[in-house]
């Protein structure tokens, strides 16, 4: 817990697994929407019919996203 132990022979595989470059670019790019960006409540003051169409666009995208992963028994696999 408090890194006193050995570590597990796979930690250099999940640490190389970490830092690809691409595993870091959409960090930072997560790190962007989430901190930078304006939140839901700003963006949503006036609602609009394109503000609707996109938000049914992305969540049907996420949708297909979800349903075409490979099969997991593990419900929270899939978030």
């Amino acid at each position: 817990m408090f890194g006193l132990s050995e570590t597990a022979p796979t930690a250099g595989l999940v640490f190389a697994q970490l830092t690809r470059p691409a595993a870091v670019f959409w960090l930072a790019l997560a790190a962007v929407a989430a901190f930078a960006l304006p939140n839901t409540q700003t963006l949503l003051k006036t609602f609009t019919l394109a503000k609707a169409i996109a938000g049914i666009l992305l969540l049907a995208l996420g949708l297909a996203f979800m349903f075409t992963q490979a099969f997991n028994p593990f419900l929270y696999f899939q978030f």
